[in-house]
């Protein structure tokens, strides 16, 4: 048996490459009765998408996949979400735009779990 040649750590395998990119997750938000949450997880894309943890059962379900996010074919760049009540939509906040200091405009939508529908808030 050969011994294997060993390679040496550096700056580049650190911090310019994901070899040590733990498994994370982001952006968490609770359903109101504390059985499951939401979360995003970053793809092979570099997109976020949103998953659902069953917190009994520990499944994970994709709730949202972002490469498929689009509103009358034009695909929506989400920025943000938040979970709704009754946990059937979710509301997305498109690209934001910003305006001063603290403040921004962005498009919002409601995306309907069940059908996977989008509806625009507002026109433009």
């Amino acid at each position: 048996m050969q011994a294997q040649e060993k390679k040496k750590l550096t700056l580049d395998d650190i911090y310019g490459s994901t070899k040590f990119k733990g498994k994370t997750v982001s952006n968490i938000q609770w359903l109101p009765d504390g059985s499951a949450f939401t979360f995003t997880r970053t793809s092979a894309e570099g997109l976020s998408d949103i998953y659902r943890h069953n917190v009994e059962t520990g499944e994970e379900t994709l709730v949202l996949e972002a490469a498929m996010l689009a509103h009358d074919g034009v695909k929506i760049d989400m920025s943000a979400y938040q979970t709704t009540g009754m946990q059937n939509t979710l509301l997305i906040t498109g690209p934001q735009r910003q305006i001063w200091r603290h403040s921004y405009a962005a498009p919002y939508f409601l995306y309907d779990i069940e059908d996977k529908s989008v509806i625009a808030l507002a026109k433009g």
